[in-house]
């Protein structure tokens, strides 16, 4: 058991450090003539990652103002404005600006700052603040709180709150051990990540649980068909510029070109490591 737990940890902290991932120009984030209608944010809270791992609720006031608050502080400092389903954030006199598109109950888009630094960032639609809390309580192993607050939010949530949750499930800890749920959840999670970082987190987790036989996967896919399941969730973490997913596609091409799936060629996936880098 206290391997599997192990893994978990491994997992979370693949999570927390992945790197920042190059966005577009604040000029190119939004393409005006996709606008459509979307319901006013104000008076919604909202909570989600950015492309560096780090976690942030929104709190869209009436009257305009931005309240944010990551796992340990709180800020009132902040502005919001929406234009069908556009919507733009700043925080702190401009020092970080948002810029970003909603669609139903998820917004995603770019973010910059004054010293030049970029990411990408999504967020989620949340009814309390049992988000933060709960994942305050994963971090600090209050198994027990984390499942309270949690569970209840595990089929719309962020992907932090998703992650943590299969690690619980996968340790047995403040939930019964359950390695399929643990994988599905884990799968939600790579579904909506755009770091990439969920996405590697799932192909470790489906190796460990094939090799290791654990819960039913193995009634799921063949030993070919857990391959391409794999690969293929290596090429979206690479597409979402994920280094070391990068790096293991090249290398892929260095021992067998017609390995991959995927029909992009070596010299692709090289330039879109440099891509990234920029």
């Amino acid at each position: 058991m206290k391997n599997r737990f192990s893994i978990f940890l491994l997992f979370v902290l693949l999570v927390v450090i992945s790197g920042y991932v190059k966005a577009s120009s604040p000029e190119q984030q939004t393409d005006v003539s996709s606008q459509s209608e979307a319901a006013s944010v104000a008076g919604t809270t909202w909570a989600g990652t950015d492309s560096a791992g780090d976690y942030i609720e929104y709190h869209f006031q009436a009257d305009g103002a931005l309240h944010y608050k990551t796992p340990t502080r709180f800020w009132k400092n902040g502005s919001w404005k929406q234009n069908k389903n556009v919507i733009y954030m700043e925080m702190n006199n401009k020092h970080t600006e948002y810029n970003g598109v909603i669609k139903s109950n998820r917004m995603e888009g770019n973010a910059w700052n004054i010293k030049g630094h970029r990411r990408t960032w999504e967020a989620f639609v949340v009814l309390t603040d049992n988000v933060g809390k709960g994942l305050k309580a994963c971090k600090a192993e209050d198994w027990i709180t984390a499942a309270r607050l949690l569970i209840p939010l595990k089929e719309k949530s962020t992907p932090e709150v998703l992650v943590c949750l299969s690690g619980m499930y996968f340790a047995g800890k403040g939930v019964p051990q359950d390695f399929d749920e643990s994988l599905r959840l884990m799968q939600l999670a790579a579904e909506i990540d755009k770091s990439g970082a969920h996405q590697y987190s799932l192909i470790m987790m489906l190796k460990v649980m094939y090799d290791n036989n654990l819960g039913t996967i193995r009634n799921q896919y063949s030993p070919s068909e857990i391959r391409l399941e794999a690969e293929k969730w290596m090429i979206r973490a690479a597409e979402n510029c994920h280094q070391r997913a990068l790096s293991t596609i090249i290398g892929t091409f260095a021992r067998d070109e017609n390995r991959l799936q995927d029909n992009r060629t070596k010299q692709y996936w090289r330039e879109k490591l440099a891509s990234c880098n920029n």
